[in-house]
């Protein structure tokens, strides 16, 4: 089961986020654009990169 939510921003100020058709603070016009996930960053050898530095 997927608990994350997908973001919506707003297409005129597209810092500005939430949930699909939430209000954008700024204008009043609703949330539509979709906002991508972030994919993971890799190294060359495919694993997962760790930005701790507490190694």
């Amino acid at each position: 089961m997927n608990t994350t939510e997908n973001k919506y921003a707003c297409i005129m100020h597209p810092e500005i986020q939430g949930k699909l058709n939430d209000k954008c603070s700024q204008c009043g016009m609703f949330l539509t654009v979709s906002v991508p996930e972030k994919p993971e960053k890799l190294d060359s050898n495919g694993k997962k990169l760790n930005h701790n530095r507490n190694n």
